[in-house]
């Protein structure tokens, strides 16, 4: 991605504005002497943005690398107040059973950013860390925050309204603006977004349209302006032809009592082409029954969104960026503890009769009723 000097000239602005507004109407509140925590690679427009940050609001930064030292552990030795992190650094630490070993009370918010986090989760992770978690969407090619909570101005899944400086709408496959609630490819437009990707006309060229960039994120506009991600637009599940997003499987089976975490992803499948599948990290102390998930699954998904395969895993691998490695777990599913589901159609004959059952309840018919 190729940023330019009014890029960060802008986030910087942006950022300097945010210091002398009260916390009642904007999150980021920096006072002189913050220390924030930035645990992440050094390329990444979060760390960019934290060294820009300290040049606007005078605020100490302290680098992390995970390799070499304990998060918790450098969080209590420089007092951190402030920091920023993606959804899989939350869930590790509110597992870790030494979390409560550590005085983290300096904390003042953590920000969420890169991926979904679901208001379960957010819930459970802020009570277990006692640390306020504020969502925002943000990317590398926008230079920093395009949308982003407030202290008064907060819904449950959502990231928050687009911030000065930017615009943002949502649309389908056709370039059309979709209604509100309505899910569409999110894309965006301001003086922070990049310039485009280095050698790579192609890449600029489908990305950048009509001075619009279109990000590949999945996500719903309300009426009031709070933006709900719902994905990347590569990663929904094409399921014999039926679209599923994985974020609405993975936000109800985050509220069994059972799982720890999960990851809902395409698993592929001979006679489907893909089908739902999920990791899952069960809690400890706690027996896991997949029936039981497949079941709780049922009373709040149409049935075609329920998972067939189901894997039990101990931990997630991470990319470099701390975001949890879903190619890697699909590559080596096969090391897992499987509870496939055994009932899965295998014949054409079998297909064709989901697939009516389905539609029945869609459109409110006897499945009889429907010719093949």
């Amino acid at each position: 991605a190729i940023s330019s000097h009014g890029n960060w000239v802008n986030s910087h602005e942006t950022a300097k504005r945010s210091r002398h507004l009260k916390d009642s109407q904007f999150v980021f509140h920096f006072e002189d002497g913050c220390s924030q925590l930035e645990a992440g690679s050094y390329g990444h427009v979060a760390v960019m943005l934290g060294v820009v940050r300290s040049w606007a609001m005078k605020t100490r930064v302290i680098f992390f690398e995970q390799k070499n030292g304990d998060l918790l552990k450098t969080m209590q030795e420089y007092k951190i107040t402030i920091g920023g992190g993606v959804p899989a650094v939350f869930e590790q630490l509110a597992t870790l059973p030494t979390w409560a070993n550590y005085d983290l009370s300096s904390v003042r918010y953590w920000t969420s950013s890169s991926a979904p986090l679901s208001e379960s989760r957010r819930e459970f992770i802020e009570k277990k860390l006692g640390i306020k978690i504020i969502q925002n969407y943000a990317m590398t090619e926008t230079c920093g925050f395009v949308t982003s909570e407030t202290a008064d101005q907060r819904r449950p899944g959502s990231s928050g309204k687009v911030k000065a400086g930017f615009e943002l709408k949502t649309i389908d496959d056709s370039g059309k603006t979709v209604p509100p609630g309505e899910v569409g490819e999110i894309c965006v437009k301001g003086a922070s977004v990049i310039l485009g990707y280095y050698k790579s006309p192609d890449e600029t060229a489908r990305a950048f349209k009509d001075g619009w960039y279109h990000t590949g994120d999945l996500g719903s506009l309300d009426k009031e302006g709070f933006i709900y991600i719902a994905g990347r637009k590569s990663q929904v599940i094409n399921q014999g032809g039926f679209k599923i997003q994985p974020v609405e499987v993975q936000q109800v089976i985050e509220k069994m009592p059972a799982v720890a975490a999960c990851v809902v992803t395409a698993i592929p499948d001979e006679l489907l082409g893909q089908a739902v599948g999920v990791f899952v990290k069960v809690k400890q102390g706690i027996e896991f029954d997949p029936n039981e998930l497949r079941a709780f699954c049922a009373q709040h998904l149409a049935d075609y969104k329920v998972p067939q395969y189901i894997y039990v895993v101990d931990e997630f691998p991470l990319t470099v960026t701390n975001k949890i490695d879903i190619q890697k777990l699909v590559r080596e599913r096969s090391s897992f503890v499987a509870k496939n589901k055994t009932d899965a159609p295998k014949t054409h004959s079998e297909l064709v009769t989901m697939i009516k059952e389905v539609l029945a309840g869609i459109l409110g018919v006897e499945a009889g009723s429907l010719k093949d």
